[in-house]
């Protein structure tokens, strides 16, 4: 996503056109973060998707016991694990 014209774009305050944004997989992340307060964008699909509630953030979707081979820090950035634990 070139995400400066993108924005341009869906934050025209006068443009007659509206938009419906289509995520998949992160994607659902982003195009809920785009369409935050924005009255031309009419509606979100979310094709396999992350669909976060307001004050959800990536980290909320994964059960951090569970996942061996991924290692989240305290910001969730992501790190693979790569020895043969």
């Amino acid at each position: 996503m070139y995400s400066g014209t993108f924005n341009t774009t869906i934050h025209k305050p006068d443009s007659a056109s509206s938009f419906y944004l289509v995520g998949h997989s992160y994607g659902g992340i982003a195009i809920t973060n785009a369409a935050y307060n924005i009255p031309n964008v009419k509606g979100l699909v979310y094709v396999a998707a992350f669909a976060p509630q307001e004050g959800q953030s990536l980290g909320d979707f994964v059960d951090h016991n569970s996942i061996n081979f991924v290692i989240l820090d305290e910001v969730y950035f992501t790190k693979i694990r790569y020895d043969d634990r």
